[in-house]
């Protein structure tokens, strides 16, 4: 089982590290090139047959394993699992959520998470979706976040000095002040739009 997990370590890595290639590739010049995802493409599918050959040699008698690792029902679920990955990635894009750089590498990514972690029990159809949703929801806080940075820069950062200058002691009176003026041009507008709506 050691040798096992090793090997299942070594992948993992390996994942981890073409993920970070292909994101520091898409920062520096604002495209992944189909190269690059081809040859990602061809790790993985060595992986699988790594994986492969370890259950070949498992059954029999190799790798001090008395049962074949990863088991023979893992091939079929992962092979469903980029397919449905793959299905998802190109339903986005079709659907115009994604663009075709991200399909592809959502694609690419799908087959090797079944490399990186063949004891997963999300295998087949569930881990795609968890794999959605890991996509979905930084990438949601990461968009929160700089709206946050924007508003603050944008809008915000040139009042700051006005609010420290009035300080907390003037704070209720500029606000009663500016929600009177707030009534008053409600007010006005609706007398405006009667009059209007009248004639």
């Amino acid at each position: 089982m050691n040798a096992a997990l090793a090997a299942r370590g070594v992948l993992a890595l390996a994942a981890l590290a073409a993920a970070w290639d292909i994101i520091s590739s898409d920062e520096r010049f604002n495209r992944i090139p189909n190269r690059r995802l081809l040859f990602y493409l061809g790790l993985a599918g060595a992986g699988y047959a790594v994986l492969l050959a370890a259950a070949m040699a498992a059954s029999f008698g190799g790798l001090g394993l008395s049962f074949p690792y990863p088991p023979w029902g893992y091939f079929p679920a992962a092979a469903a699992q980029p397919a449905l990955g793959a299905a998802a990635a190109v339903l986005l894009w079709r659907l115009g959520q994604w663009p075709a750089g991200d399909a592809k590498l959502f694609a690419v990514a799908s087959f090797w998470l079944a490399v990186a972690d063949p004891a997963s029990p999300l295998l087949p159809w569930r881990l795609p979706l968890v794999f959605l949703m890991n996509v979905f929801i930084p990438a949601a806080v990461f968009v929160l976040v700089r709206t946050a940075v924007w508003v603050w820069r944008d809008k915000l950062r040139h009042g700051a000095g006005f609010w420290r200058q009035m300080g907390p002691r003037r704070l209720p009176q500029y606000l009663k002040e500016g929600t009177a003026e707030l009534k008053a041009s409600l007010k006005d507008s609706w007398a405006r739009w009667r009059a209007n709506t009248a004639e």
